[in-house]
C-alpha cells in the first residue's frame, strides 16, 4: 500500500497535520514522513507569473505598440529564494510510493452554504442544490445555529474522484464509518433517468449492490444513534 502526500500551505502548518494523523512521523528539512503519510508544505509561493522580458524580449522595454502585453500563454517561474522547496515537493509528487495527493493549502478560511433538497429514499435519487460562498464560515455557522438551531453537526474527511461527470465521494464520518457516494452531475433539463443511468453503470463496475444502498442522511444516521 502506498503513502499519502499531503502539501500544506507552510511548515506550522503541516505541523499541525502531524499532530492531527495517527504514527510516529519522522522530519527532514522538506517533510515529515510515516509509514502512511508524508507531510510536506508550501513556502508562500513557489512560483510567480514570468515577468514581460522573460516571455519575450523586445518587452524589455514597452511602448505604446507592445500594450497591452497579453500573450498566449502566462508561463511559471520558479522563484529563487524557494527553489530547493519546490525541487523537493516535485520529487516527492513524483515517487512512486505516493498513491495519493491531498492539497492541504491555506482558503483563506472561506467556506461555503450549501442548500440541499433530497429525497430520503434508497437507490438513487435526485438532487437540487445551491452554492453559496461565505468568507466567515465558522460565523454564518454560528449565526445560523442561534437563529434556527441545530438538528445535528456531520464531521468527515472525502477523498474525491471524477468519472466523466460523475463524483465519486469516499468519505470518512466520524462516529458512522466510511462510505462512498456516487454525484452524476447533470445538464439543465436533462431527465433524472440519465443520471440514474450512469450511476447504475458505475455502480456495476465497483460491484455495489442496490441492497447496500441507504436512504437516509449522515445527520440522519448519527440521530438515529443517539
Amino acid at each position: 500500500m502506498g503513502k499519502t502526500l499531503i502539501i500544506a500551505e507552510k511548515p506550522s502548518v503541516a505541523a499541525d497535520i502531524v499532530k492531527a494523523l495517527p504514527g510516529t512521523f519522522t522530519r527532514t528539512k522538506t517533510h515529515f514522513e510515516s509509514d502512511r503519510y508524508i507531510v510536506s508544505f508550501a513556502l508562500g509561493h513557489l512560483v510567480s507569473i514570468a515577468y514581460p522580458e522573460e516571455i519575450d524580449p523586445r518587452y524589455q522595454k514597452w511602448t505604446i505598440d507592445n500594450l497591452p502585453i497579453l500573450p498566449d500563454e502566462f508561463p511559471l517561474t520558479v522563484l529563487p529564494e524557494t527553489k530547493s522547496q519546490f525541487n523537493a515537493l516535485r520529487k516527492l509528487i513524483r515517487g512512486r510510493d505516493i498513491d495519493v495527493i491531498i492539497n492541504a493549502c491555506d482558503a483563506g478560511r472561506e467556506g461555503e452554504l450549501i442548500f440541499y433538497r433530497r429525497a430520503d429514499q434508497q437507490g438513487p435519487k435526485e438532487s437540487f442544490y445551491l452554492r453559496s460562498p461565505t468568507s466567515a464560515p465558522d460565523t454564518l455557522r454560528q449565526s445560523l445555529s442561534l437563529a434556527y438551531g441545530q438538528v445535528g453537526r456531520v464531521r468527515k474527511r472525502r477523498l474525491l474522484f471524477l468519472a466523466g461527470r460523475t463524483r465519486i465521494h469516499l468519505d470518512q464520518v466520524e462516529s458512522l464509518g466510511d462510505f462512498l457516494e456516487l454525484e452524476v452531475v447533470l445538464e439543465d433539463g436533462e431527465p433524472a433517468e440519465a443520471g440514474v443511468l450512469e450511476a447504475d453503470n458505475l455502480m456495476s463496475q465497483l460491484d455495489i449492490a442496490r441492497s447496500q444502498l441507504i436512504e437516509a442522511a449522515y445527520v440522519d444516521l448519527l440521530r438515529s444513534k443517539t
